[in-house]
């Protein structure tokens, strides 16, 4: 991973963190706003902990969907969704 997306991902855990949502894996179905919040933390969380562990499409899975849910909740743009990971 590289230290720019390790830099965005802070980002977006601080982004998250301000909204009050706690870092909480999700199981099951998931509704409503801190659940998706929190498991999007601890998502975050995991990576830059022990992302290093992961392969780069897992990662990249991971990061899509974290930005899918900043997105969704207008805390990122599309633009900035669509983000590179080569950055």
């Amino acid at each position: 991973m590289t230290e720019h997306l390790e830099n965005q991902l802070r980002e977006y855990d601080r982004l998250i963190a301000e909204k009050g949502a706690v870092p909480e894996k999700a199981e099951g179905h998931m509704e409503g706003f801190h659940m998706a919040m929190g498991h999007a933390r601890w998502m975050i969380q995991t990576l830059l902990t022990r992302g290093h562990l992961f392969p780069a499409t897992q990662i990249h899975t991971w990061v899509g969907f974290i930005r899918g849910i900043l997105w969704t909740r207008n805390l990122i743009t599309f633009e900035e969704a669509r983000g590179s990971f080569h950055e």
